[in-house]
């Protein structure tokens, strides 16, 4: 959908209501949601992990080992362990789910330190669970430092003690020895050296047991991770949520986002014709006028506007209809005029009222034939009987027709209501009666006007239109889709019929849209140039005025000389 900036001020003062109707409920729900939740206070301590020496060695997925170690605290943090230390510690009135829903911990990239986060509703108690939190799980990780080595250093501890032991006795075998009366006898001598040479070897591997513990030591300081609780939480002085305004501002925004694709999707898939349809490229006709939406017209009298508002838009845009067809009528005599729909309720019968008013109050001698034998409407328009019409003439083919013509109180106009309805209007239309009929009220009158039925919904209109000297297409703006002006418009021309233009009916706005017929395309108004003058095409040699209104118009007729 290519979309101009006329379209667009066109679909802005259509959907005005719903741009500012959608972010101003989207704004105020969300306004209403933020305050009434309670208000959030963010407490966060800071942790400091002392790592291994091999800290900086990465791991096939290439991530450092501090980062690793930083990943892996950042998980530990909430699990339950720590927080039931904390909730018993503190003897906080809340469940373990509760507190695991507060408390948040994330790893500062490329650093050592660990941030431990706490949210609720009282600021001090925030700032308090924060710092039991870092300080439990420090205790934590040194603790299970600690159990991890506890194990190889008990038996290590424990060989250290058994050898002692042994070097204990034998230095008690040799010291009793040495006090014996025989002390110096060859025998308990050997017996002494082979004693000072087993203490020699136990005094050896008792070096080496405790080398081996300073070594474990050493290895234990070099590979412990410690956390240190670097920085206390300090009690936040101001919540920080919920950001009423910010995201009351994000939801307006989002509702005018969600309003404006809307309107787009709506105009869219929305293909009625509109008043800036180019019709032209849609069916091969200009647009002959554009009519105003009148709400308060109601069915019967009242809807003759061109004598009740003879100075409104609606008058004025019949009045444009008449000329262009006046200009139509300029190439080629129209003595028998059409007017059609594609579906029903598009107001063709009130437009064949009125344009026959207009037609006869600039001096036209005009005749209105209501066709439509299915929905007839013209009698209640002009308030005038039905017992008598159109099928009773083509039923009496002797009948003049001027016998069953009503004078409806206006000078130069004459309607021939419907009459009875017939089982069958295509069969009785089809009758060459009908076509003598148009025959002869048209050299009686200067311009017939046929109101039809819509082509879409019968065959009458196909039976009719051919017979005519021209057609007019009546849409409704903003009802009619413009597949069904297209439908119709084919059906109308494969039985040879003229179509003279579109008229788009009930368009809503300030103000119907200018169009003209013929040269009015093709010459700008007030050109000298050209023939006619505001861009129009003399009728019979003279400029026709429209807008001039007489009070005993001479006869005068469309196309003829």
């Amino acid at each position: 959908m290519d979309l101009d900036l006329r379209q667009l001020i066109r679909m802005a003062r259509h959907w005005w209501w719903l741009l500012i109707l959608a972010p101003l409920v989207a704004g105020g729900t969300a306004y209403w949601s933020l305050s009434r939740q309670q208000e959030l206070y963010s407490a966060t301590a800071t942790l400091y992990i002392t790592q291994p020496q091999n800290a900086g060695a990465q791991d096939l997925s290439g991530l450092q080992a501090g980062e690793r170690l930083g990943a892996t605290y950042q998980q530990l943090v909430g699990t339950d362990p720590v927080l039931t230390a904390v909730i018993q510690n503190l003897n906080l009135p809340i469940t373990l789910p509760e507190l695991r829903a507060m408390v948040s911990a994330s790893a500062v990239t490329g650093t050592q330190l660990l941030k431990v986060s706490v949210s609720d509703t009282d600021p001090a108690r925030s700032a308090q669970i924060a710092n039991a939190v870092a300080t439990e799980f420090s205790a934590s990780i040194a603790k299970q430092t600690t159990e991890l080595s506890s194990t190889s250093k008990q038996e290590l501890e424990k060989q250290i003690d058994d050898t002692n032991a042994q070097i204990a006795e034998l230095n008690q075998q040799i010291q009793d020895i040495d006090q014996s009366a025989d002390a110096a006898s060859p025998a308990k001598q050997a017996q002494l050296a082979s004693l000072r040479a087993s203490l020699n070897q136990l005094q050896a591997s008792v070096g080496n047991l405790l080398l081996q513990r300073q070594q474990m030591d050493l290895n234990e300081a070099a590979v412990q991770n410690r956390v240190t609780l670097w920085e206390e939480a300090r009690v936040p002085t101001a919540p920080y949520a919920p950001r009423t305004m910010l995201y009351t501002a994000l939801a307006i925004f989002a509702g005018l986002v969600l309003a404006v694709g809307g309107i787009v999707l709506i105009e869219y898939l929305d293909n009625t014709v509109k008043g800036d349809t180019d019709v032209t490229a849609l069916i091969n006709a200009p647009v002959l006028s554009a009519i105003n939406l009148m709400s308060h017209v109601v069915p019967g009298r009242h809807q003759l506007f061109v004598i009740d508002e003879p100075k409104s838009s609606v008058s004025e845009a019949v009045r444009l209809l008449r000329t262009n067809i006046e200009f139509a009528a300029a190439t080629k005599e129209i003595a028998l005029l059409g007017v059609t729909s594609a579906n029903s309720g598009e107001g063709k019968s009130t437009i064949v009222a009125n344009l026959a008013v207009a037609m006869a109050q600039s001096g036209i001698t005009v005749a209105i034939v209501d066709a439509d034998l299915r929905r007839p409407s013209q009698h209640r328009i002009f308030q005038v009987s039905n017992e008598r019409g159109l099928t009773n003439l083509i039923t009496h083919p002797t009948d003049h027709w001027m016998s069953a013509a009503v004078n409806v109180g206006i000078p130069n106009l004459v309607l021939m209501p419907s009459g009875p309805l017939p089982p069958t209007p295509a069969d009785l239309l089809s009758l060459d009666r009908f076509k003598g009929l148009l025959r002869q009220m048209s050299q009686s009158v200067d311009m017939v006007l046929v109101d039809t039925p819509p082509v879409l919904a019968v065959s009458d209109p196909l039976v009719v239109t051919p017979h005519l000297d021209g057609t007019v297409f009546v849409c409704q703006a903003n009802k009619t889709r413009t597949d069904a002006v297209q439908r119709a418009v084919t059906q109308l021309r494969s039985g040879n019929v003229r179509i003279l233009g579109v008229v788009i009916n009930r368009q809503k706005g300030r103000g119907a849209n200018p169009y003209y017929y013929g040269y009015g395309a093709y010459y700008g108004p007030d050109d000298p140039a050209k023939p006619g003058q505001n861009g129009h095409a003399p009728v019979n040699g003279r400029q026709p005025d429209p807008l001039i209104r007489v009070s005993q118009p001479e006869s005068k007729s469309i196309g003829k000389n």
